[in-house]
Order: structure tokens, then C-alpha cells, then sequence
């Protein structure tokens, strides 16, 4: 079966959100499904895998924010080689270049 990975920064009650977890429901009857978000809270019940990267969303100072940033990505590129999956789509996420 193919793989789907969907990004999203969080799982709080949003617009976004709820996008991704009503399109990881429709989609798990034909693909394995994969949330990945960069941090807790959980405030939706995910019927699919998921994944947190433990990445926060700072607002501290520029420098923090790029190095998190870079452990984002570390930690997603990893993910991604682990799991290897076949489509990935990131919703609201400074991650496209990936």
C-alpha cells in the first residue's frame, strides 16, 4: 500500500487542522497515512500514525528560531528516510523546500 505524509505545525482546534484530519481519515481507506507535527498540543483524535517531531513554535529571539528550525529539519529528513513514503503534503509550514 502506498504512503502519505502529512505536515502540519500543530494539532490545535483550527482551520488547518481539521483539514488534515478529515482528509487523513478519507485517505487511510487507500494509503497508510502518516501525521507528522512539529509539536504538542493534540486536540484532534488521530485515527492515523502519527508523528511529533518535539520541535516548538518559538517566539524568542531570531537565533533560537533558526536553530530549531534546523533540528526541524534534521528531524524530518530522518522521518522521511525512515518511513519513505510515496506523497507528502505540508500544510502551513516554513518546510516546502524539503
Amino acid at each position: 500500500m502506498k504512503k502519505v505524509m502529512l505536515i502540519v505545525p500543530s494539532f490545535r482546534k483550527g482551520g488547518v487542522e481539521r483539514v488534515v484530519n478529515t482528509l487523513s481519515i478519507g485517505l487511510k481507506k487507500h494509503y497508510d497515512v502518516y501525521v507528522v507535527i512539529y509539536n504538542r498540543p493534540i486536540e484532534y483524535k488521530v485515527e492515523v500514525s502519527q508523528m511529533n517531531l518535539d520541535t516548538p513554535i518559538l517566539t524568542g529571539s531570531f537565533g533560537r528560531k533558526i536553530k530549531n528550525i534546523f533540528y526541524r529539519v534534521i528531524k524530518l529528513k530522518r522521518l522521511i528516510k525512515e518511513i519513505s513514503p510515496d506523497f507528502i503534503v505540508s500544510f502551513m509550514g516554513n518546510l516546502y523546500s524539503i
